[in-house]
């Protein structure tokens, strides 16, 4: 057995190759909208990740024959891996799908894929690193935008024109997703601020996790203001747990010097949490959205509550096996009565999953997340807020076809194996 990556990949720098794949598969293949309007079509990418996973594969199959120990450490993760595509084929034929719907569960195969072989190529530590770099940046280009976007507006109307979802469209300036509507709201490189909010969150949470935090209070005091900007209720609701997860993971201990920093800190994400509490703008905008009246207009919040219970009631009627792509529209717009409108758009992970593959999948998704939330040691209140974070995140947006959730399964699986063996097995190609 080798030494712990640990120590042995902080010395090592990370190449552009690495950052450009973790990029690719964390937020190409994960709603950035920048590569629309552009030559990478769905079935071009599609193909392009077809031809990077096999090489993978190949890659993966080379490693086998010249390191044994390879096949035996990654047998848990290729069970999940099996059982997850068996299922899928289960469910594409007891539902009669059309021929048309195999790139969708190609597109999910694929996407699971990618995140095995990120979650075995790199650390999590490596991944970490990267990834919260990335965000970073498309925080920094998105608040320059919406900041000054009034005074963009005039001279972006050459830049490609993408339609997004409720009827809004963006200009797509590759670094950043232009809404044409007022006023701006901060997309970042995604195809909404409801899915940028997903990417901040979760980087907050990597920096809070892995006692990052009060080194990068630079990268934090970023990602708040970018999550301010997005004026995202569920942003922020799961923002607020974030806060009130790291104030409780704070305890007394150490020397005079960390207790002076913590308790800063402590007092500074108190005065955050207070901020987005008492903000106007911020509980106008929260309130207003969940008042019984907004929930009878036509608006995105609206449209997605009702989606939410259409689909708690078709996931409980289809709790095995789903109805499948190819039926799925037509179902769930049968519960007309029951939510008083037509849905158009899914917008929540768990029910839709389990509506269209039935519980077993989604199962093994919501194991592997529940496992990453608890890949350091704490305390089961802590554990309580941060779950029903993860919760708030998975209720609001459609991840199953999204690598950026099955990289952080895998993560998960890992870290709860790191924690029974003690150490990380370094598995780099």
């Amino acid at each position: 057995m080798q030494s712990d990556n640990n120590t042995r990949t902080m010395t090592k720098r990370l190449s552009p190759l690495s950052y450009m794949e973790i990029f690719w598969w964390s937020c190409i293949n994960s709603g950035a909208w920048i590569i629309q309007s552009t030559f990478l079509t769905y079935k071009v990418r599609l193909i392009i990740n077809l031809g990077i996973i096999l090489l993978y594969c190949l890659i993966h199959l080379i490693n086998s024959g010249i390191n044994n120990n390879f096949v035996i450490r990654t047998t848990n993760k290729k069970s999940i891996v099996l059982v997850f595509v068996l299922v899928l084929l289960l469910a594409f034929n007891i539902n009669n799908e059309d021929s048309s719907q195999i790139g969708s569960y190609l597109e999910i195969i694929l996407m699971m894929l990618s995140g095995l072989f990120i979650c075995q190529k790199y650390t999590y530590q490596d991944f970490t690193k990267v990834f919260i770099n990335i965000i970073l940046v498309i925080s920094i280009f998105s608040i320059v935008f919406t900041v000054f976007g009034e005074v963009i507006r005039p001279h972006i109307s050459n830049f490609p024109l993408v339609e997004g979802q409720f009827g809004v469209s963006y200009r797509n300036l590759y670094v950043y997703m232009f809404p044409t509507f007022s006023p701006i709201r901060n997309s970042g490189i995604f195809y909404e601020p409801g899915a940028f909010q997903f990417f901040l969150n979760i980087s907050i949470y990597m920096l809070m996790s892995q006692n990052k935090f009060k080194k990068h209070l630079f990268k934090f005091v970023i990602f708040a203001i970018a999550l301010y900007l997005t004026n995202s209720t569920t942003g922020y609701l799961v923002f607020i747990c974030l806060l009130i997860y790291y104030v409780l993971q704070q305890q007394g201990g150490g020397s005079k010097h960390e207790i002076a920093k913590t308790l800063i800190v402590s007092v500074c994400m108190i005065a955050i949490l207070l901020f987005f509490v008492t903000s106007s703008t911020v509980a106008d905008n929260f309130f207003t959205k969940l008042s019984m009246e907004a929930l009878l207009r036509p608006d995105s919040t609206s449209l997605r509550i009702s989606a939410l219970l259409a689909g708690i009631y078709l996931s409980f009627d289809n709790f095995f096996f789903g109805v499948g792509f190819t039926n799925y529209w037509q179902q769930i717009n049968s519960y007309y009565g029951l939510v008083g409108r037509n849905i158009e758009v899914a917008t929540d992970t768990i029910t839709y999953g389990i509506s269209i593959f039935g519980i077993a999948p989604v199962l093994l998704l919501l194991v592997g997340l529940f496992k990453y939330t608890g890949q350091e040691p704490t305390r089961l209140l802590n554990r309580i807020v941060i779950c029903i974070a993860f919760v708030i995140l998975l209720v609001s947006q459609i991840y199953i076809n999204r690598s950026i959730i099955y990289i952080l399964m895998f993560y998960g699986y890992s870290c709860y194996k790191r924690q029974k063996t003690k150490a990380f097995i370094n598995t780099r190609y």
